[in-house]
């Protein structure tokens, strides 16, 4: 919830910025809320993914997992510290290795916590993991693509985050519509009237 109002206010911040004409600039005071949401959405994934019991790691799940941590250590070094070695580190720069940063380390977290479900989530808990995906693959994009080159968002970056936060938004509604709780109790007992 947290990080939903931080995101509302950052787009609420460039929103207010366009309808009054104002030139929004490459990086701004609302990419800053935008990453502040971060952790928030790495504790929400966490929170989804691991409220069921885990299945004890094997020797498959091992491997998989040491394969998906050197892909993503690979990837940082070429999107991320290969950049900022070669390039001045403005704040154009910082601003796409913190986007692409965050968005890689949060498909990763949902990818090594994927490796190990005893089964995936409800269509609520489903959805809002699909959401973080489909945010966290656009806030790459966005940190990898257009910001090194200096490109307003576009359509399809835009497209990606608004199908993240309706995707998010409709998880939140299906979880709060059926709560899984435990079963109401049996009466293991007689009834006391006589």
């Amino acid at each position: 919830a947290v990080a939903s109002l931080i995101d509302v206010a950052a787009q609420l911040y460039t929103d207010v910025a366009v309808v009054r004409g104002q030139p929004v600039p490459l990086v701004s005071l609302a990419d800053l809320g935008f990453l502040v949401a971060y952790p928030a959405y790495f504790l929400a994934a966490w929170n989804l993914l691991t409220a069921r019991p885990l299945q004890q790691p094997t020797t498959e799940i091992l491997l998989d997992a040491a394969l998906l941590t050197l892909t993503a250590v690979a990837w940082a070094y070429e999107l991320f510290v290969e950049p900022l070695a070669v390039g001045a580190a403005d704040v154009s720069v910082l601003a796409s290795v913190a986007y692409a940063t965050g968005g890689l380390a949060l498909l990763w977290l949902i990818g090594m916590l994927l490796l190990r479900p005893n089964r995936f989530p409800s269509v609520g808990e489903g959805l809002a993991v699909i959401g973080l995906g489909v945010l966290a693959a656009t806030d790459l994009l966005f940190g990898t693509v257009a910001l090194p080159r200096h490109v307003s968002a576009g359509t399809m970056l835009d497209m990606g985050w608004n199908v993240a936060n309706v995707t998010l938004a409709t998880g939140a509604v299906f979880a709060s519509a059926r709560p899984e709780g435990r079963p109401p109790m049996q009466a293991k007992g007689t009834s006391v009237a006589p």
